[in-house]
């Protein structure tokens, strides 16, 4: 299993931990220290990790590719988990996640993933940031009728990183997260190459951090805001770019 960590949110990799001291499924936990090596080494976390020390913090691609590269060089790691720091699994979750035998399998967060446990079309290729004119009458529905039921099973386009089982055989297709991206929709242009993502709804990993809701410092704020709609914009054309623009740097 892979966590990436960056800053002080330590209290969150704390909790984290505590909730894998009794998974038997766990072979091993490797954290990655994105560019906070010495509040990592100093947080005493129980189990113990294997730790990829980053000297700066590069961005989630750059984490997580080097945690799956870590992971992968050990032969004996057929499959790897990914979580951020501040991802708490639910009891019983990474054996639900291996019993399933997909090639990428998530975990149900109900912040992320709460329109595609239901069923509802994903976004449309041709529209803007997700907003579309001929989603206007479904959403209308929605809103008299009540949304959908949650399904057992949903295949999704793409996926975050947090709460993502991987196999070894998918990373060695599609190859590592694509570092040009720093920031926002890495995850999403990563999976897309997948081929599809199973999510599984009766496996929960809950997100315990919640400054992205909203107000001072937010990430859909000011260069936060700028970051992910020209990510956003670059996985809704389906193309990839061999660099991205400066100024987006400083936070996974």
């Amino acid at each position: 299993m892979v966590t990436v960590s960056y800053g002080d949110r330590m209290g969150f990799l704390r909790r984290q931990a505590e909730a894998l001291a009794g998974e038997a499924a766990l072979r091993e936990w490797i954290v990655v220290a994105n560019g906070n090596v010495g509040l990592v080494r100093a947080a005493g976390l129980k189990p113990v990790p294997r730790m990829v020390e980053l000297a700066s913090n590069g961005g989630s691609a750059v984490g997580f590719a080097a945690g799956l590269k870590a992971a992968l060089d050990d032969p004996g790691n057929a499959r790897v988990l990914l979580l951020d720091d501040d991802n708490l699994p639910g009891p019983g979750v990474i054996d639900g996640l291996l019993a399933i035998g997909a090639d990428a399998v998530a975990a149900y967060r109900p912040r992320l993933y709460w329109v595609e446990a239901r069923g509802i079309a994903a976004r449309r290729t041709d529209s803007c940031l997700g907003f579309h004119l001929f989603d206007l009458p479904g959403k209308l529905w929605r809103r008299v009728v009540g949304p959908p039921a949650v399904r057992a099973r949903v295949v999704m386009r793409s996926a975050g990183y947090g709460g993502l089982l991987v196999t070894r055989g998918l990373v060695e297709r599609i190859g590592l997260p694509d570092p040009a991206f720093v920031l926002y929709a890495d995850d999403t242009e990563w999976t897309m190459r997948a081929g599809g993502v199973v999510l599984a709804t009766d496996l929960v990993v809950e997100d315990m951090d919640r400054s992205d809701d909203g107000g001072p410092g937010c990430s859909r704020c000011g260069a936060g805001l700028r970051c992910r709609t020209r990510s956003g914009c670059t996985t809704g054309r389906g193309t990839r770019r061999s660099s991205m623009p400066s100024g987006c740097g400083g936070t996974a």
